[in-house]
């Protein structure tokens, strides 16, 4: 899903996971039970964000619901963050995995809420503090007053040197540009997500400055079974006759059936026609 320079997605084996529209306008995706999944965040614009991202109401980052004090993953510029699970410590985390609604992070920790069935990320833009602006050039007026006349008068010790010569320590002499540069400063259908395997995953803490003068961007997505999809409205229509509980896969509803596939209903199930049938039908027709 895009707001503005902003993409939040959900991904499973590595691939971006379908979004639907509800009429309310709300944006839906399908898990499947035992299935994990990444969050991907997306930075097109030309500074860095900071990413807040909540699953089930739970920041992945503490397992807590929002105590006021932001905790969020650095985006930068032009830059795609995947976060693949709930953050146990600086070097692991534990992969997001549909799982039933009773076996969910949230339910386990006794944290269910309003938000349960929601992925919510909330991106602050960083304080950008202008740089100084440069300081005048200096400039000295000499007096040659008899008090400088020897000095300029007076010849090199070595005649090899002149007045403003190179010192050994200092190498070629030239002006090392680099150095005059500062340091950067640096209620779903029986579904939600559960404590996955646990896996690497390194990181490091930083210092970031939100710009309070403005307002972050919050995108949602709600998930649910393909099922749960279904009866809300989304996905592909069921002919009348179709047995929907006839399959226990629930890839069979909101899904296009595979090419080259024509169905008919035979007591709900449906049931493909051979090369033979059809010739005999054209036949018979």
């Amino acid at each position: 899903m895009r707001d503005g320079n902003y993409d939040f997605e959900v991904l499973s084996a590595g691939k971006r996971l379908d979004e639907h529209s509800s009429e309310d306008c709300e944006v839906w995706i399908a898990g499947m039970l035992g299935a994990s999944f990444e969050l991907r965040v997306k930075n097109r614009s030309v500074g860095r964000t900071m990413a807040c991202c909540s699953v089930d109401g739970l920041s992945v980052m503490t397992g807590e619901p929002s105590d006021g004090k932001l905790h969020g993953y650095i985006v930068g510029a032009n830059s795609t963050l995947v976060i693949p699970g709930w953050r146990l410590d600086e070097d692991n985390i534990a992969q997001f995995e549909f799982t039933e609604s009773a076996k969910s992070y949230a339910s386990q920790m006794g944290q269910k809420n309003e938000k349960q069935g929601y992925l919510i990320c909330s991106i602050y833009q960083e304080q950008v503090v202008p740089p100084e602006p440069p300081k005048p050039v200096e400039i000295a007026e000499v007096d040659e007053g008899p008090a400088y006349a020897p000095l300029l008068r007076s010849a090199p010790a070595n005649r090899d040197q002149g007045l403003f010569s190179r010192s050994a320590d200092t190498g070629s002499g030239d002006i090392d540009f680099n150095s005059l540069l500062g340091d950067d400063e640096a209620e779903p259908n029986n579904i939600g997500v559960g404590f996955g395997k646990k896996t690497e995953h390194h990181s490091r803490t930083v210092s970031f400055k939100i710009d309070p003068a403005i307002t972050p961007v919050v995108i949602e997505i709600r998930y649910d079974t393909t099922r749960g999809l279904e009866r809300r409205g989304m996905g592909c229509a069921v002919p009348p006759g179709w047995d929907t509980e006839a399959f226990e896969s629930p890839s069979y509803s909101g899904h296009p059936k595979p090419p080259n596939m024509e169905c008919r209903i035979q007591g709900g199930i449906p049931e493909k026609k051979s090369l033979a049938s059809k010739i005999l039908g054209w036949f018979r027709g």
